[in-house]
């Protein structure tokens, strides 16, 4: 939703020849609904024992510490936003955030997914299931179904794949969701979001380990058995 400039370019006989239109201004008028909106605990980003610690590089901040997420409806899409303390980019990522990813598991009320969150050594809260699962950090992100995931498997990839935008005054990353990419539902009533962070080893293609102490790239104050959520949040939608 929003005015959006649009103009043509014409072509001749051959490329070299084109001219281009005026601009015309359209307005899309697409109705927006918010759904849930939760705010969650400053400095609680320190995994479920509270005993986590970032690793000891200079660029690692609180990029993992939620702050609260918000879900919207426009159109036949689903918009996520989800505010961190701080929002970086000292790598360059195309997505324009680093040093966090998002691990977003939402749950159809009408469907029986898995429990198990890939490679997270966890599983879902309150007894919940998940049915498609969103992998989102600073330089991809990937859709996946819960259709043959497990604990060493992130499940059957689907599209189309979220749309991604950052906002750094308010330090939120938002997420638009397409329709199809959910099963197209008709009402997303009862539906739930449950959002972890935690970071990845784009060199290695693997979550960050964690051991007892931290290292420069390594989380501290655990073991690689342990949970790796630094921090989480459930979003229910009444």
């Amino acid at each position: 939703p929003g005015i959006h400039s649009i103009l043509f370019k014409i072509y001749g006989e051959t490329r070299r020849e084109s001219i281009y239109s005026d601009d015309y201004t359209v307005i899309l008028d697409i109705p927006e609904l918010l759904l849930a909106s939760l705010a969650d605990p400053e400095d609680d980003d320190r995994g479920p024992q509270g005993r986590y610690e970032y690793p000891t590089d200079i660029t690692f901040k609180n990029q993992m510490d939620l702050l609260g997420a918000n879900v919207k409806q426009i159109g036949a899409s689903l918009v996520l936003g989800m505010k961190i303390k701080d929002l970086t980019d000292s790598w360059g990522p195309q997505n324009g955030f680093d040093h966090v990813t998002f691990q977003i598991f939402i749950d159809d009320p009408d469907k029986k997914g898995a429990t198990v969150l890939p490679f997270q050594n966890a599983s879902m809260p309150d007894g919940l299931d998940w049915d498609y699962f969103i992998f989102a950090n600073g330089w991809s992100i990937v859709a996946y179904s819960a259709e043959g995931s497990g604990p060493g498997s992130f499940g059957t990839a689907i599209s189309p794949t979220p749309l991604v935008q950052t906002n750094k005054m308010n330090n939120e990353v938002i997420l638009r969701i397409a329709g199809d990419t959910i099963g197209r539902p008709d009402d997303l009533k009862g539906f739930n979001i449950y959002i972890t962070t935690w970071d990845f080893d784009g060199i290695e293609a693997v979550y960050r380990d964690i051991y007892p102490e931290p290292k420069s790239y390594h989380f501290g104050g655990g073991n690689k058995e342990d949970p790796y959520v630094m921090d989480d949040i459930l979003i229910k939608i009444d």
